[in-house]
């Protein structure tokens, strides 16, 4: 048995947490099933955008382990977080918003008659991996340590892995009127730090010394987003592990003794399991068809180029230029090209100009083998690579087109 394949992702630019609940009258069957169907929805390749990504996780009580759902509520003299166990969640991540739209829109549709949405956040990667507070994050795990940390190895639920869930709003006005130094004491590290951190530099209640591990492996693997909701900020906490003691023993410290408690709440939290994939849940449930609703949002779908005819398929939607993340003076850049010369016709029938449509497949030939001092320089580049090149400029100037045509401005020049 493998992971989830999402969970496998990383938790992406755009971010969402949706949670929810069997409708009055449905049973844990009825669950199972209604979860592998999302799943398998999500695992066509053909439909779903390359770069989004949907974590399905199930309310343990539902599969015969509600002893998992014991890690919440965390109470001491100073701090509670409470358990808000739903009986489904689902993180969803994305390259852009509109896709992040598209799969909560697909969630709800499959789900409608059978479950009711409790809650949903949607939220983002700040700069530089920094939290509301401005403090670098933490670093997301590498891939080779997700089986390790993250996967349950044996038993009925191999191959499956734990998440805990917490939404911590944070008090910000409280946290900036410390001076900087105040700050760095309670969270353990300096703004934008680097990303090891020395934690002896910090008293022992400092956050990133308190969820430190104490081994020199890590105990859980994050997944957290920060969010901006009904005008308050704060941290969408996700975390996956293998063994449910590691959520256990770190909460309980930080609810002793985490000094940046002090400057947060929880206002909700509880604890899921990740099944490996949709026959875990029900081997027998169906792939239904995407909601209508949902049908036509994504702007961009996966899909093979044919090189043979420089022709996109049918399901492939180009994606604006807006959408990816980019400095915005390589955004002007591109179109001060465009301004000058870099194409000719109007929108939605541009052509590269004589000039540069040449210049850019002598690019190609160079980046295919060709040298700059040879006459003509396209001369020594391997012919196939430089087909595949020149094929996928036509494909991407035509999908350009498309979009812009659609749009009736420029939104992207190819």
């Amino acid at each position: 048995m493998e992971l989830q394949t999402a969970l496998k992702a990383s938790p992406g630019t755009h971010c969402a947490v949706s949670l929810y609940k069997l409708n009055e009258g449905n049973d844990h069957n009825t669950l199972r099933t209604a979860l592998a169907e999302v799943l398998k929805v999500f695992e066509q390749a053909q439909l779903i955008p390359e770069n989004l990504h949907v974590v399905v996780a199930i309310n343990p009580a539902t599969i015969g382990h509600g002893e998992a759902t014991h890690v919440l509520p965390k109470k001491s003299a100073r701090y509670t977080m409470p358990s808000t166990q739903c009986d489904a969640l689902f993180q969803v991540s994305a390259m852009t918003h509109t896709d992040l739209l598209f799969a909560l829109r697909i969630i709800e549709g499959l789900l409608a008659s059978r479950m009711q949405g409790t809650t949903e956040i949607l939220g983002a990667h700040l700069r530089y991996g920094q939290e509301p507070f401005g403090f670098y994050h933490g670093e997301e795990q590498p891939q080779e340590k997700l089986k390790q940390v993250a996967m349950i190895k044996e038993g009925q639920l191999a191959g499956g892995a734990w998440l805990l869930y917490q939404q911590y709003v944070q008090h910000l006005p409280a946290f900036y009127a410390l001076n900087l130094k105040q700050q760095a004491k309670v969270m353990g590290a300096e703004p934008i730090a680097e990303h090891e951190i020395d934690t002896s530099l910090y008293p022992a209640s400092s956050h990133t010394k308190v969820v430190s591990s104490p081994s020199e492996l890590p105990q859980m693997v994050r997944r957290g987003f920060a969010f901006r909701h009904a005008h308050q900020e704060g941290s969408i906490f996700i975390a996956a592990s293998n063994a449910l003691a590691h959520f256990h023993d770190t909460l309980q410290r930080m609810v002793d003794i985490d000094a940046m408690l002090d400057f947060t709440e929880t206002r909700e939290g509880g604890v899921y399991f990740v099944p490996p994939n949709a026959d875990w849940l029900d081997p027998s449930a169906s792939t239904p068809d995407i909601p209508a609703d949902a049908r036509y949002l994504p702007l961009h779908q996966k899909g093979h180029l044919d090189l043979a005819t420089s022709a996109p398929p049918e399901n492939t939607k180009p994606i604006a230029l807006q959408d990816y993340t980019v400095a915005k003076v390589f955004v002007d850049y591109l179109n001060a090209l465009r301004a000058n010369g870099l194409f000719t016709g109007p929108v939605g029938n541009q052509a590269f100009s004589p000039e540069t449509g040449t210049l850019l497949k002598a690019i190609n030939a160079v980046l295919a083998g060709a040298k700059l001092d040879n006459p003509p320089v396209t001369s020594g580049a391997n012919p196939e690579l430089l087909q595949t090149f020149n094929t996928l400029l036509e494909a991407s100037l035509s999908s350009a087109n498309r979009f812009n045509d659609v749009a009736q401005k420029y939104m992207t020049v190819g």
